[in-house]
């Protein structure tokens, strides 16, 4: 599911790019596969609440982050996606985590959002200050 999202934002910026430079011979094309890809997508993976490829094994946090900033979830997906996946999960890494908060403030969910930041980089901002406080003292 991560792959799908990140291949349809890549299907949308070749389209954004071929308009800037004037190739437009192959839109069609394009703007019939963006149109499978995104049913399909949701065909499969949309569980009612969430996307899953598996329902009973993973309500992933990063894939639901994805598929609603790329565009693939509705805006009316995205209330049940950020309230059942995005903030009880807590399972990416940091490489990650930029990706579920934004898409939080996509879904227009500002206060959660700035709230996993601060729970969640709560114990990295706590060793940096001791970190920073030991330096001073050491310089």
């Amino acid at each position: 599911m991560i792959l799908d999202s990140l291949y349809y934002m890549a299907l949308n910026s070749a389209k954004k790019m071929a308009l800037e430079l004037g190739e437009n011979k192959d839109i069609f094309w394009h703007d019939e596969w963006v149109d499978t890809l995104k049913k399909e997508f949701n065909r499969k993976c949309w569980k009612g609440k969430y996307y899953s490829s598996n329902a009973k094994k993973f309500q992933d946090d990063r894939a639901n982050a994805l598929a609603s900033l790329s565009g693939l979830a509705g805006a009316e997906k995205q209330p049940s996606i950020v309230g059942n996946v995005l903030i009880p999960n807590q399972y990416c890494s940091p490489h990650f985590e930029w990706m579920v908060e934004e898409a939080m403030c996509y879904a227009r969910y500002y206060e959660a959002a700035l709230k996993c930041i601060k729970e969640r980089y709560q114990l990295h901002c706590g060793c940096l200050v001791i970190f920073l406080k030991d330096f001073q003292r050491s310089s």
